[in-house]
């Protein structure tokens, strides 16, 4: 796989972090208005829009914030039909599982500086935006990436009023 390949060969990440990083800063700045869905009153994907979403797609994304142990807001995602996962950032790969359960999707990473989670999901246009709803088991229901399917160009829509 490509996404295997490529890392740590200079020239090809800097070639990916550009080419990942333009086309999704229109897409985070929507996602800093007021273009969030909402968890109290928005409808999260089902489980069957979240298997055909994740299973067997590579997403790229950038995350809401920049956390410890990442070097960059950007990612790319691989998420196997057999439930392994590879995530990457400019200069980091990170291997693990995820499992589905019902409509949430719950990733294991390897890595030690990794959190365990589990996520829901929202659709805007062909945006996925990822709420973290558990952090090593406890609540946390929060906004922290959006994506869309790799070689999509985003067009999320504004939400409904």
């Amino acid at each position: 796989m490509d996404l295997i390949k490529s890392y740590g060969k200079p020239e090809s990440m800097r070639r990916w972090y550009l080419a990942a990083l333009f086309p999704l800063v229109p897409m985070f700045a929507l996602a800093q208005d007021n273009y969030l869905p909402d968890p109290e009153t928005d409808t999260p994907m089902n489980e069957a829009e979240v298997r055909e979403t994740f299973s067997g797609k590579t997403h790229r994304g950038v995350y809401s914030v920049m956390s410890e142990g990442l070097d960059g807001r950007n990612f790319e995602e691989w998420t196997s039909v057999t439930g392994q996962l590879l995530h990457r950032t400019p200069n980091r790969l990170d291997k693990g599982t995820w499992t589905q359960k019902g409509q949430q999707i719950c990733y294991d990473y390897v890595s030690e500086d990794f959190s365990a989670g589990c996520f829901s999901f929202y659709r805007r246009g062909n945006c996925i935006y990822h709420y973290q709803e558990t952090i090593e088991g406890v609540k946390n229901n929060a906004f922290t990436a959006v994506s869309v399917i790799k070689g999509e160009e985003p067009s999320c829509e504004p939400p409904m009023s």
